[in-house]
């Protein structure tokens, strides 16, 4: 048993030692995958790595996806293209969907093709492919506006589609207390109307309790708005009792003392398996009407076409090659309810429009699981925008990838009403960042929940954590407001990048390192459970989630532990006395064919001054070999608001213990706790071993929950 002892203390120097600037401590390279650390409230870093086509695939060869006779080749004629350009697209259309999601190609040869409204999309499974996006028609395919109404001039998505989901059904109440931010399951009131494959809407539905807490002093801001209620369109991936697991986190936390938490199928109208590929879409426009804005002459005509490419209704469908110029709006534009959209090398150059509210905003999303990546945007009134709830719900994670704004008007960020979820990585804008609440106009309220800022740089940063949410400049390099502090918003290595040191990952990109680690382990499953409730110590009272499951051979063992403990009065979470003891047991569901490979267990508790820093965590067993002494208060994790600790301990190597669907802790003697977090990492396995002895269990166990206080100062100590 002192040999196991000692190697526990071995592993922990050397996850120490280890540990250097240029890593997060929010997220970070663990001994298995990426670590996630969670604050008081059990919020986190998003994991992104679900946006974008096909979970973030690579955009297929359009030429590969269909045969010859399914393409229809045009080329320019003088005069107006729209007509034969639709009747291309109505003839591809007409064609049979392959199982690949593809009907066929309308291919453009070079040349410059005006049209004198949008092009409408109305079919899924369209693709329409130019020769390139340069400026030079004798090589690359244009696609000119000629219209004098602010048109989009490809506009993707049935004419008469709803701008929301249609609820199927009725609703099922979420019964968590909390559900935090990252959170990849719930529980819910009848999780026997769910099966693998499903797709649902997860609503975050605002009561005037969360008005209230959020502070904005607007008459706009209230419950009777539904625009600010959140909705995460998730596919789910496995039922477990009442809990219901899915393919990505939601964006928000969902917390019943602020809002009503409920899970819904619904309907959409959306067309999918669109492609649009290297063509350039420009605008005519009036060059007598011009001005200045910030001193910079400009054209200020605003009768012309507004965007190039506008996924408005649809899902599964991507853009690459592309570049939009002359416009007012945007280059590309996902709306309110189009998902898993990748926009890939594209371009925003020359718009032509006053610089004002609504305009310049030329790589805009307000939809969810959206990647747009390898951006260029010029003289953007704010070129990487997470919209507003103001135009609808609007949810991520949502990702902005390795893109560059140059003379920029106004900062990139999530904008108005409270979008929630994006990821900029990798970014650079001379018109600066924001992630903040508007001093003005105070409709717009909180620009951005759940941010994350990663290795990016700006003119300025001005980012602030909203109440109960975060938002998060990781790695980044600029100017810091007066506003943007260790105190008010979530800094963690602000000016030294964060490094992965992973050869396929050459930025250090967060989006990519997720993406890498999802793909290189493609049978992996990740599972969350929880117990406690997230709530900082409130108690609840009997039949509350203070109440923890405690296995009864557990809680035997425990009633009867021997030494000193013994008679120690047992309790559930959010009971604050000292000399104390919790007993709590996970369960879950394993097949017989499944292995835990990795885990990781992360406790929320209480410091209740000096005598809690040598308390105790036993792991499946009450023997010396089975327990784990911190013995310091920097032991126990990232400090939060009110003496909360969060400490995090990686389960890998031997973990035979945990194939039998249960893992018993008990948590002694002076430390409260609120709640307990287990993530567990599951792959297929024809044999799964013999539980181990105690003597092998601690055999690699790493305690992460150091990690914050190496290579300087906690990232924040407050919340």
């Amino acid at each position: 048993m002192s040999e196991s002892r000692s190697l526990v203390v071995a592993l922990l120097a050397c996850c120490v030692s280890a540990y250097a600037v240029g890593q997060s401590h929010w997220v970070y390279q663990g001994q298995t995958g990426l670590v996630y650390q969670m604050d008081s409230r059990g919020d986190r870093v998003l994991d992104y790595s679900e946006a974008g086509y096909q979970r973030g695939a690579a955009l297929p060869d359009p030429l590969s996806l269909v045969d010859a006779s399914r393409i229809v080749d045009l080329n320019p004629t003088n005069g107006d293209n729209l007509a034969q350009i639709h009747a291309a697209i109505e003839q591809v259309s007409g064609m049979s969907q392959q199982a690949n999601g593809y009907r066929g190609i309308v291919r453009f040869a070079p040349g410059q093709y005006d049209i004198s409204n949008s092009l409408r999309i109305e079919s899924s499974g369209v693709i329409l492919l130019g020769a390139g996006d340069g400026a030079n028609p004798a090589s690359s395919t244009i696609l000119r506006s000629t219209s004098t109404n602010d048109i989009d001039i490809i506009d993707v998505g049935r004419r008469n589609a709803s701008n929301d989901l249609t609820r199927v059904g009725s609703p099922t109440n979420i019964l968590d207390k909390v559900v935090p931010a990252g959170a990849t399951s719930l529980r819910v009131a009848d999780a026997s109307r769910f099966s693998a494959g499903d797709w649902i809407n997860v609503k975050h539905t605002p009561t005037q309790a969360w008005f209230n807490a959020v502070g904005v002093d607007d008459p706009e801001w209230n419950p009777s708005n539904d625009r600010f209620t959140t909705q995460h369109e998730r596919r789910v991936t496995r039922v477990e009792g009442d809990r219901v697991f899915f393919h990505a986190p939601i964006s928000h936390s969902i917390d019943s003392r602020l809002a009503h938490g409920s899970v819904e199928f619904y309907r959409d109208d959306r067309v999918d398996h669109i492609g649009i590929a290297n063509i350039r879409g420009t605008s005519v426009f009036n060059a007598s009407e011009t001005g200045t804005a910030d001193g910079r002459a400009i054209f200020t005509d605003e009768d012309h076409a507004r965007t190039f490419i506008a996924f408005n209704h649809a899902e599964e469908s991507w853009a690459t090659g592309v570049t939009g110029q002359h416009l007012s709006a945007s280059a590309v534009s996902v709306g309110v309810v189009s998902r898993s959209i990748t926009v890939e090398d594209a371009k925003y150059i020359d718009p032509v429009s006053r610089v004002d509210g609504g305009r310049r905003y030329a790589f805009n999303t307000q939809g969810g699981l959206v990647l747009m990546k390898d951006l260029e945007a010029d003289s953007a009134r704010r070129a990487f925008i997470n919209n507003s709830t103001f135009n609808g719900f609007n949810r991520g994670p949502n990702v902005f990838l390795n893109g560059e704004g140059t003379n920029s008007f106004v900062r990139s960020g999530p904008h108005a009403g409270y979008s929630t979820g994006a990821l900029y990585d990798n970014i650079t804008d001379d018109g600066g960042f924001e992630a903040r609440k508007a001093s003005s106009p105070t409709v717009h309220g909180w620009r951005g929940a759940h941010t994350v800022v990663w290795n990016s740089a700006a003119s300025e940063f001005q980012v602030a954590n909203p109440p109960f949410a975060r938002n998060f400049l990781i790695g980044s390099v600029g100017d810091l407001s007066s506003g943007t502090t260790p105190a008010t918003a979530t800094l963690d290595s602000h000016g030294q990048r964060i490094a992965f040191n992973d050869p396929d990952n050459p930025t250090d990109s967060l989006y990519l390192q997720q993406l890498l680690e999802r793909q290189r382990n493609p049978q992996l499953e990740r599972r969350e459970y929880w117990l406690g409730d997230f709530d900082r110590f409130e108690v609840d009272g009997p039949g509350s989630d203070d109440e923890l499951y405690v296995d009864a051979d557990w809680r035997n063992a425990v009633e009867n532990i021997p030494g000193w403990r013994n008679g120690l009065p047992l309790v559930g979470s959010d009971d604050e006395g000292i000399n104390r003891l919790i007993p709590f047991s996970f369960q879950y569901e394993l097949a017989s064919d499944e292995e835990v490979v990795s885990a990781v267990l992360t406790l929320a508790t209480r410091r209740l001054g000096s005598h809690s820093d040598n308390d105790t965590v036993f792991l499946d067993g009450l023997t010396a070999a089975n327990q784990i002494i911190f013995g310091s208060r920097e032991a126990w994790g990232m400090m939060f608001e009110d003496d909360i600790q969060v400490v995090s301990l990686e389960l890998v190597g031997e973990l035979s213990y945990l194939q039998d669907g249960l893992l018993n802790i008990l948590l002694s003697d002076d430390r409260p706790l609120d709640w307990a977090h287990l993530e567990l990492n599951i792959t297929p396995n024809s044999s799964v071993p013999e539980p181990s002895s105690v003597a092998t269990l601690f055999s690699a166990l790493i305690i992460l929950g150091l990690r914050q206080r190496y290579g300087g100062s906690p990232a924040i100590s407050n919340w």
